[in-house]
């Protein structure tokens, strides 16, 4: 073609739409400056000493400023990537980018001067009338990607101020930027999940709902009327509400946007909009995350509600209705049994399946982890009525066996079976946790097993655990029941007595504490002692992992043993067992006697009938807890 003096926009916009997207700020702000033949500056000192450029480039057809707006935004929204990747990177658990985004945070910026060069540019080396809602989104979606909806909020100000028309004489003005410059705050309020970012969101979003103006500098006199709030306005303080748990907002929230679709009146532009997914998913989960005791049955009334709305327009065959997406789907039904698992209703969880079933049928209707959810509620019931609950989670987990074995569920997890596990141990039911848990070691060997649509899981450490739990809390008092716990242990590769080979063994401190506790119940202290013994020992030939929180529970539970033991020598045993802690806490062992091992030492005493020595040891405990040692009072 022929030969130019200027340099194409659209190559120079290629270059830097690329770095920005792998937050390449410096580069890109560099490149752009020697293309347009000027020096952008930096915001501060810090930002100065980082500028730097792999590659030499020399531009000698300039871009001009008239054609440099699109190129500017490509800087902006390099400088908010660069910041929202060195967030990520300086997380705990962050994941790993590659060398190429990793290479715009390798001198490891703070996120707030990345963005501050982001609005620096902005507000002092754009030319203004290349400024646009475009560039102004860059700058502000960074922010609100990071939850700074403080630092967003005040940036937008400066913004509207720089924007402020010379020729506006009153004392207010539109707001020069579109609602998703505002969206933008609102979503950074919502991604920091404060109260008191709350409270600011809501009173920036009043404040478009109402066109309440908004004093842009403070003492200036001068407002703006911000623009009304469209449908992700409403979105984002919705999700805000559902972070929170601010169950009554959103649902006040939300019954005003479904009040519009309802009415036969002509629509006002001040009308809410009517909700989407997004807006019922953020509203089940407020009630999902509020203390509120009514919370899961104003879910399932919301759930109702929107099923009989989602039926009338079926019979009506009103497609306004269906565009509104007030019909349930499955995302909606599965928050609404996140909220009942979590507060634990096992009843209103199955009438949720029920209605996911109806609703979705031929195969559609709940999956496994909807299934799951409603044991988990039942799970929580347990806490409370544990017998009702085990029987209630029984049913409906040999109905999700029965699905899967039908190919309308996939196999079950190991999760799945756990959970049932535990709902056995919590009501004491040890024979059928005993069977549960055969059914998993059995199969793994079985031919039916062999096929994958059967195939169950092997049972992990969590699963004798709960089984030895179980045991534990039944009321079977005879010796029997402890040797099937320590039938269990031998599977595991726990030695029996005279075995002095040293296999490995699959098991956990936490697994040999539920052995315990077990002999501590039925009063079995010569066993806890033996078994406590043996446990230190593996630790010290590194059989078995050293945990000092479980560890110590391990002691308390031995000690408790030994106060239940009607033995002469009980007192004194124990005695030796807290002196034995003493020691290894002095010794650096990183833990000593809780204030439970000296209350169940000192019931030892009472039971052996040592007033002296319980009225020693008291005084002993008055005088660690002044010292600070022990943080609670006797």
């Amino acid at each position: 073609g022929p030969k130019v003096e200027e340099e194409d926009p659209r190559l120079i916009g290629a270059v830097l739409n690329g770095l920005a997207q792998w937050g390449r700020a410096e580069e890109a702000q560099i490149l752009l400056g020697r293309t347009l033949g000027v020096e952008i500056s930096m915001a501060n000192k810090k930002l100065s000493a980082i500028q730097s450029l792999d590659h030499d480039v020399t531009c000698p057809r300039k871009l001009t400023q008239s054609q440099a707006g699109p190129c500017y935004d490509a800087v902006l929204r390099a400088w908010s990537k660069c910041a929202l990747l060195t967030q990520q990177q300086i997380q705990p658990n962050t994941i790993k980018f590659d060398e190429q985004s990793d290479k715009s945070v390798k001198k490891r910026l703070a996120p707030v001067d990345a963005m501050s060069q982001a609005l620096h540019i902005l507000l002092t080396q754009m030319p203004p009338e290349q400024i646009s809602n475009r560039s102004c989104s860059a700058v502000l979606q960074g922010y609100g990607a990071l939850g700074m909806g403080k630092e967003a909020e005040d940036a937008l100000l400066k913004i509207e101020w720089m924007l402020k028309s010379p020729l506006e004489e009153g004392p207010i003005a539109s707001s020069s930027l579109d609602v998703a410059c505002y969206n933008s705050i609102l979503h950074g309020y919502c991604k920091a999940s404060k109260r008191e970012d709350m409270h600011s969101a809501v009173k920036l979003f009043q404040a478009m709902k109402t066109e309440t103006p908004i004093e842009i500098n403070t003492g200036s006199s001068f407002f703006v009327i911000p623009p009304m709030p469209d449908i992700i306005s409403y979105a984002s303080l919705l999700n805000c509400y559902g972070k929170l748990g601010m169950a009554s907002e959103a649902e006040k929230l939300i019954n005003s946007m479904m009040s519009v679709g309802t009415t036969t009146r002509k629509p006002l532009e001040t009308d809410p909009p009517e909700p989407t997914i997004a807006c019922y998913i953020s509203t089940m989960q407020a009630f999902e995350n509020s203390f509120d005791r009514d919370a899961p049955a104003r879910a399932l009334a919301l759930l109702q509600r929107l099923e009989s709305i989602g039926q009338d327009s079926e019979n009506k065959r009103d497609k306004r209705s269906r565009r509104s997406n007030r019909m349930p789907n499955r995302i909606i039904y599965n928050y609404a049994l996140r909220c009942m698992s979590k507060h634990g209703r096992g009843e209103e969880a199955e009438k949720i399946l029920n209605m996911f079933n109806k609703a979705h049928p031929n195969c559609n209707g709940p999956d496994i982890y909807a299934y799951a959810l409603a044991l988990r509620a039942w799970e929580r019931v347990g806490k409370i009525n544990p017998k009702m609950a085990a029987e209630r989670a029984e049913k409906l987990f040999i109905e999700m066996k029965n699905l899967s074995s039908e190919g309308y569920l996939p196999p079950l997890e190991l999760s799945s079976y756990n959970t049932l596990l535990g709902i056995f141990a919590r009501a004491g039911l040890a024979y059928k946790a005993e069977c549960l848990l055969h059914e998993l070691e059995v199969s793994k060997s079985s031919e039916w097993n062999q096929v994958e649509s059967f195939r169950a899981p092997e049972p992990n450490q969590m699963s004798y655990n709960l089984v030895i739990k179980a045991i534990s809390r039944s009321n079977e008092k005879n010796s029997v029941t402890v040797e099937r716990a320590w039938n269990i242990l031998y599977r595991l590769g726990y030695p029996k007595k005279g075995d002095t080979s040293r296999t490995p063994m699959q098991l956990s401190i936490d697994t040999l504490n539920s052995m315990l506790k077990l002999l501590s119940k039925r009063g079995l202290a010569a066993e806890a002692e033996s078994l406590l013994n043996a446990m230190d020992d593996f630790i010290v030939e590194g059989r078995l992992k050293r945990n000092i929180a479980a560890l110590l529970s391990s002691y308390e539970a031995t000690l408790e043993a030994l106060g239940r033991c009607k033995t002469i020598d009980a007192a004194k045993r124990a005695e030796e067992l807290v002196t034995r802690m003493e020691v290894v806490g002095e010794l650096g062992g990183e833990f000593q006697p809780s204030l439970l091992a000296y209350n169940t030492l000192l019931n030892c005493y009472a039971n052996a009938g040592m007033a002296g020595k319980s009225e020693a040891l008291l005084e002993r405990i008055n005088q660690m807890h002044e010292a600070g040692r022990i943080p609670s009072p006797p």
